[in-house]
């Protein structure tokens, strides 16, 4: 008898490519879950649900309004900056006056989409799974840092329950951690990934997608009765620049369709 245990083999990704930091592969639609220990989500994870759809709660902005009282200051007393630089130009050497010139406008360039970030990003970011239609429906926010004025649009991605795997994920930047759950959109039939999105932010369970495929899966029965509803435009006091930013507004027929039974 060996005295080494061959360690198991590790599991490797399903879809062609996988997730950045991909960790494990989760069940996938049409598969048998196990929600014996799966724990009931709380309430910041789910915003509503009835017979036909559940919507999960996405913020990819947690911590609103520092951008702000850090970036409007330099942009407020740029103006001034430049008039006492002109003014002021000759009392300078040469090579002074260039470089105050080249910084100056790469400290614009790089405070106005900081700024836009605080302001433009939606309140939240909804994810619909809608059990009777056997669809889902993301309210994707896309922020375009070029052109510097470009809009930035929110994009409605409607795909197939049949479509959706989800991957577990963990990857570090630096010294901050990203991890949770990635929503990634296969080619009917196929394990080639054509789109894909957030689930869960810096959130390190499996429970939230379990609970979502035991949904769609085996219906509201199969699980504790939700919560009480949460509205995603919801303002809060201790976060005054909430009051600034772009509420959740679905498009008339993708919010009827995504709320219904055919």
């Amino acid at each position: 008898m060996s005295l080494f245990r061959r360690r198991p083999p590790r599991p490797s990704p399903l879809l062609i490519p996988p997730c950045k930091g991909w960790k494990k592969d989760l069940v996938a639609p049409g598969k048998h879950s196990n929600t014996a220990e799966c724990e009931f989500p709380h309430r910041g994870v789910f915003n509503m649900g009835n017979q036909n759809f559940i919507e999960i709660s996405r913020m990819s902005l947690f911590c609103r309004g520092w951008l702000t009282l850090c970036t409007a200051p330099v942009l407020i007393l740029m103006p001034l900056l430049i008039y006492d630089l002109i003014v002021e130009w000759r009392i300078f050497e040469q090579e002074e006056g260039l470089f105050f010139f080249l910084v100056i406008p790469l400290i614009v360039f790089l405070s106005i989409p900081l700024l836009r970030v605080d302001l433009r990003t939606p309140l939240n970011e909804p994810i619909r799974f809608n059990r009777a239609r056997q669809k889902i429906y993301a309210y994707n926010f896309k922020p375009r840092w070029l052109p510097l004025f470009s809009p930035w649009p929110i994009d409605i991605a409607v795909y197939d329950w049949s479509q959706v795997r989800a991957e577990f994920f963990c990857y570090s930047a630096g010294s901050n951690y990203q991890y949770g759950i990635t929503l990634s959109i296969v080619k009917p039939g196929t394990n080639e990934v054509i789109d894909r999105f957030r689930m869960t932010y810096n959130n390190a369970s499996e429970d939230p997608w379990l609970y979502v495929h035991t949904y769609m899966e085996k219906g509201p029965d199969a699980l504790p009765p939700f919560d009480t509803p949460r509205d995603p435009n919801e303002l809060v006091w201790y976060s005054p620049f909430r009051r600034w930013a772009p509420k959740v507004k679905w498009p008339d027929d993708i919010d009827l369709e995504s709320t219904t039974a055919p």
